[in-house]
């Protein structure tokens, strides 16, 4: 009788920390585009616009998990009992529409520090890349975007800024625009969306990004581009 009531006030602790996390799908976009779950906790998908169904990249992750085609006004709601890798998932009304579901990150995960000051990459983008630098002293991480512009293709720098939380960093991105060559034009700094990259060490990591100005979201690999040593 004692253990089935020390089960039982397991189970009742575990119901009163879960949490509900709330996802919102676009018509070109998930917002927020990762969440981290703890066990118990459940993601709940509200479709704000157009009709998707959700697809899991790893389904053997995700047991039943079947949104079936969800139009506007309309939600799903998935539990993770125990998620223990990324969920990688997808729209189906656009194939490069795709976000993540991540476990909580394990106490002695890799943290952040000065080691990640550099520049980096995707290997199958050559030509664009980020380039960070942490500041330690107050803990905040700013990133230069060097990349093209979706419709013209001409060069697009964008500055995000953020405050890292274990390995992972989410940070407002903005695209200054209005200034020229040596000339004293007034630059103002809309915002352009939002990025999160999760360092899996001072070597890789990988970036997850919504450009709702410009309908833009996916993700992307990111390699170290030099300074390896520091790694060591």
């Amino acid at each position: 009788m004692k253990r089935i009531l020390m089960i039982m006030s397991l189970m009742l602790t575990i119901s009163a920390e879960a949490a509900t996390l709330d996802v919102f799908v676009y018509g070109n976009r998930f917002d927020p585009e990762v969440v981290t779950i703890q066990p118990g906790d459940t993601v709940r998908w509200q479709v704000v616009e157009g009709s998707h169904q959700l697809i899991p990249e790893q389904p053997e992750l995700v047991p039943g998990f079947n949104s079936g085609l969800l139009s506007r006004q309309q939600t799903y709601r998935y539990q993770f009992d125990q998620l223990t890798e990324t969920l990688t998932y997808r729209s189906s009304a656009i194939e490069a529409i795709r976000a993540a579901v991540d476990p909580q990150p394990q106490p002695n995960s890799f943290d952040f520090d000065k080691r990640l000051s550099a520049g980096w990459y995707n290997r199958q983008t050559d030509g664009q890349g980020l380039l960070f630098d942490y500041v330690p002293s107050v803990n905040l991480m700013t990133a230069y975007w060097f990349t093209f512009d979706p419709v013209s293709g001409e060069q697009m720098w964008l500055f995000a800024s953020g405050v890292p939380v274990n390995n992972r960093v989410t940070m407002s991105v903005l695209r200054p625009v209005g200034g020229r060559f040596d000339q004293p034009q007034t630059v103002t700094r809309p915002d352009w969306g939002e990025i999160t990259v999760d360092f899996t060490d001072c070597s890789n990591a990988m970036a997850w990004y919504d450009g709702s100005v410009d309908g833009l979201s996916g993700q992307f690999p990111l390699t170290r581009l030099y300074l390896a040593s520091l790694c060591q």
